[in-house]
């Protein structure tokens, strides 16, 4: 599914334009999950409700089609609600173009089907929330300051930098970020990008990049300028992000989403005031330790497969596991 997404840059153009067209009808000047609601209700007969937690048992919505009844977990935030309405009123009113997209991109099985299907739902809810032309311009007009197109679209952080990468309409494109999600533990749970992606299909982890380091400084924004064993240099802004629905309180309710550029794009983006962007050091980078080239590296957490050790008893690198070049 990741590999499908990828190969399309996240981005659909008849998709987007259909969640233009439906999503400035429903501008509101105080809520937009208000006028969701309404079309819900009126046009399909939906009604919405904030339901307690314990009605849905370990579900954050639920559509029941017999009682033409919406129901969201009483947990979801604001924003979380509104991208749920919005949600839902992709899957009735675009049933039709989701259903072609799904076939058209030939799923090996009806599991991935469900799950690509689910996917583009919500890249439609996205898109209804922030219209592209409006989102672009407000983009461009606030060089892609997350909290105040936050503010303006009553979005979270996580929805607002997920929509950044899908900005890739012709003749109006957006700058092309790439977007990761990861736990403290690292592990990846999204990953996107509206070009090409830096990392390896199973990198993205390297213990360098900032974006790890965005556990220590919960809320702020941390900036970076990367370079890729190829040579490739990438300005980055990582920040925490809390969990959209977390059950137990004792639950960690921290995540971390990373965005990034090439370099190129970086003054277009208020978070590189101030940087020397040419000179500048930037710091060495690469995918997972399993597959990353760099031999001089203190932080390697495991040797590369296919390469051959070169330990010496009589001497230490600063690399755990020092290897012989390929």
């Amino acid at each position: 599914m990741r590999d499908y997404i990828q190969s399309q840059r996240n981005h659909y153009p008849e998709l987007e334009e259909r969640c233009e067209i439906l999503g400035n009808s429903l501008s509101d000047p105080l809520s937009v999950s208000e006028a969701l609601r309404r079309r819900l209700k009126e046009a399909y007969g939906v009604e919405a409700q904030v339901v307690s937690p314990e009605l849905l048992d370990n579900f954050s919505q639920h559509y029941d089609a017999q009682r033409r009844t919406f129901m969201i977990s009483a947990l979801l935030r604001a924003e979380n609600r509104t991208f749920g309405l919005a949600y839902q009123l992709a899957l009735l009113e675009l049933a039709p173009l989701l259903q072609r997209m799904a076939d058209d991109a030939r799923p090996p099985d009806a599991g991935t089907r469900a799950l690509l299907h689910m996917s583009f739902a919500n890249y439609a809810a996205g898109a209804i929330m922030m219209p592209y032309g409006r989102f672009l311009r407000a983009a461009e007009e606030h060089r892609y300051a997350i909290d105040r197109l936050c503010g303006q679209f009553g979005a979270n952080v996580e929805q607002i930098a997920h929509r950044m990468t899908t900005l890739g309409r012709s003749g109006a494109r957006g700058v092309p970020f790439f977007m990761l999600r990861v736990d403290p533990a690292g592990n990846i749970s999204k990953r996107y990008a509206g070009e090409n992606f830096p990392f390896s299909h199973f990198g993205g982890t390297c213990p360098r990049w900032h974006l790890h380091a965005a556990f220590q400084t919960p809320g702020q924004t941390i900036r970076q300028l990367i370079e890729t064993p190829d040579g490739q240099r990438f300005f980055t802004i990582s920040r925490t992000i809390e969990r959209p629905i977390r059950p137990e309180l004792r639950d960690d309710a921290l995540l971390a989403i990373g965005l990034g550029c090439d370099v190129r794009y970086a003054p277009r983006i208020a978070y590189a005031d101030g940087l020397d962007l040419t000179n500048t050091p930037a710091t060495p980078v690469g995918p997972a330790c399993s597959i990353c080239p760099r031999m001089e590296c203190a932080y390697r957490a495991m040797p590369p497969a296919g390469r051959m050790l070169a330990v010496h008893e009589n001497r230490k690198t600063i690399s755990p596991f020092p290897f012989l070049p390929g």
